[in-house]
């Protein structure tokens, strides 16, 4: 019961992503299009091997009804395809284009059931063996391999009832016109009799294991559009906010952002300076072009250096090194980030300048420690963002940028860890909001 319900839940489309149902109904359609085209040369080999068997035959009243039995047959399953082409063509009514595949499918067991019992009728009457051996049962697989092309676990299914129910119906109706039954192979092969057992048992479970074959490869195509969209749709959500190597390890461990935790992460914060008086003489649409461009150039160094981005703040910008997982150049790597946000602001101060527009500042400061890192929020509004005072601790310094006219500021913490690699000058101890002693930072000279 378990895994009928999850076959039940993968197939139920209420609980695809868009996307994912966008992808899936594409290949479906693909599908209907590909199978109407093998419907044609299907049409073509049928009737080549009509006109060969036909052809020789001696009795020319019998070839001439052949002729017509055929001739019917294969106008219908034509004027059938040709609708079907039509639809695919000019409909844009997916469950008109669904409902009509069914059509297809039953219209083609019905033709050639209709067309073996004709010759039955027409060749040996009063041999209804010739019904039971008839060797162009085998067509009977075409609707299982088209349900295959059209993705469409459905077709699949009427197609295997739609069979049983013809062929255990054709034994009993044969049991009932009296064929003579017997368990010797050799006279079911050779003579005028049935083997019951190949046609009550062998040949259902041939057909009902080719079905399942197709059933499944149809549900493993399905679960697999389904898996690599949710994939897909996961990575493009999580590279807003990680880079790309931390995004291919959530995807293979989701359980990295599922579960809380305390550890030791470094926190950087950004902010543009005067950025309000800037922003009062600037038209909205310069405005937003400014802001996308600004934060496009910072979040790319943030990911190039394994940061994480945790929000926007207005014209802020938060991110942290060492979420989800911790390595031991986090801090380094967060001052690599900020060196990096400093020269690439640079870079972007001569365009501006070039152009006749203002240039930009900014305030940098970077502090580590212990806090909590996990996802924060209800099941429908989750945030993965971190927690604690370190977090403070960072946004104060970060502040004292502007006392004490600098560009990148650092805590005594991030400065024990990287002393070995920067320059920086000692400030004098602060006394900041929430701390009970005073702070100290540093000056990063570049």
């Amino acid at each position: 019961m378990k895994l009928l319900e999850k076959i039940k839940q993968n197939q139920n489309r209420k609980l695809m992503s868009p996307s994912v149902l966008k992808v899936l109904e594409e290949e479906e359609l693909n599908g209907a299009i590909i199978a109407n085209r093998f419907r044609y040369f299907f049409l073509f080999l049928i009737s080549g091997g009509g006109l060969i068997n036909l052809g020789g035959m001696q009795d020319a009243e019998l070839k001439f009804q052949g002729f017509i039995i055929y001739g019917i047959g294969l106008s219908f399953y034509l004027a059938i395809t040709l609708l079907h082409t039509r639809i695919l063509s000019l409909c844009e009514d997916k469950n008109t284009i669904h409902k009509f595949g069914f059509i297809t499918i039953l219209s083609d067991f019905a033709l050639l059931t209709a067309m073996m019992f004709s010759w039955y009728r027409l060749d040996s009457p009063g041999n209804f063996n010739y019904f039971l051996k008839n060797p162009a049962s085998i067509y009977f697989l075409l609707p299982f391999i088209l349900s295959l092309i059209q993705v469409r676990l459905s077709f699949t299914i009427v197609s295997i009832i739609t069979f049983i129910g013809i062929h255990f119906s054709s034994i009993f109706y044969g049991i009932y016109l009296g064929v003579p039954t017997s368990t010797d192979w050799k006279l079911y092969i050779m003579g005028d009799q049935i083997y019951m057992s190949d046609l009550l048992v062998a040949r259902p479970i041939a057909y009902s294991s080719l079905a399942l074959a197709v059933a499944f490869s149809v549900y493993r195509t399905i679960f697999m559009v389904r898996r690599i969209g949710t994939i897909e749709a996961e990575k493009k959500s999580l590279s807003k906010y990680f880079s790309p190597d931390i995004v291919e390890e959530i995807t293979k461990n989701p359980e990295v952002l599922s579960k809380g935790k305390r550890q030791e992460v470094t926190i950087l914060f950004q902010d543009i300076r005067d950025f309000t008086k800037m922003s009062e003489n600037m038209p909205t649409d310069e405005l937003a072009e400014f802001l996308n461009e600004f934060r496009k150039r910072m979040t790319n160094v943030i990911f190039s250096n394994g940061g994480t981005l945790d929000k926007y703040i207005g014209d802020a910008i938060m991110a942290t090194f060492g979420t989800p997982t911790i390595s031991e150049n986090d801090t380094q790597n967060s001052v690599n980030a900020a060196s990096q946000m400093l020269s690439s602001l640079k870079e972007w101060n001569i365009e501006r300048k070039q152009k006749g527009k203002q240039e930009i500042r900014i305030g940098i400061g970077l502090h580590c420690g212990e806090v909590f890192v996990g996802n924060i929020g209800f099941e429908d509004r989750m945030e993965y963002t971190v927690i604690g005072d370190a977090v403070n601790t960072a946004s104060r310094i970060e502040s004292l940028c502007k006392q004490f006219q600098a560009e990148f500021l650092i805590s005594e913490e991030v400065y024990k860890k990287v002393k070995q690699t920067i320059k920086a000058e000692a400030l004098p101890p602060v006394d900041v909001k929430g701390k009970e002693k005073p702070l100290q930072v540093y000056k990063v000279i570049f």
